[in-house]
């Protein structure tokens, strides 16, 4: 028996875990597809990326993508509407973040304020 299979056996050599635990750590911060790429870039196989990410609470990245959301946001609010838009949408697919979930999050977080008033989106 080598050293590596004693190591697996013994649960020290986990990939799943070690992907899992990435997924943990960084998945509050990053969207499904940048965490995909670090994953990768890590050496990670497709499919363990594919099981770790699917174990994900899809409730975790939208509250990242929110929060997100809300600090880009407010960070362009000198620009005028159409170059805001445009810079947080950019900053959060950089993110890993797709940009339906994102212009639809704006759109909802737009209805909210007419509905209530001016918020951080307008």
């Amino acid at each position: 028996m080598s050293a590596l299979d004693r190591l697996e056996e013994e649960s020290f050599l986990d990939d799943l875990g070690a992907a899992r635990s990435a997924v943990r750590q960084r998945g509050e911060r990053y969207g499904t597809r940048r965490l995909a790429r670090e994953l990768a870039a890590r050496g990670f196989s497709r499919e363990t990326v594919d099981e770790a990410l699917s174990e994900r609470d899809p409730g975790v990245e939208e509250k990242a993508l929110a929060r997100a959301l809300e600090r880009v946001w407010k960070s362009h609010s000198a620009k005028p509407a159409p170059a805001r838009r445009r810079a947080a949408v950019d900053a959060l697919v950089r993110r890993g973040f797709s940009a339906e979930k994102i212009s639809a999050m704006i759109e909802r977080l737009k209805q909210d304020e007419v509905q209530r008033g001016p918020r951080a989106l307008s």
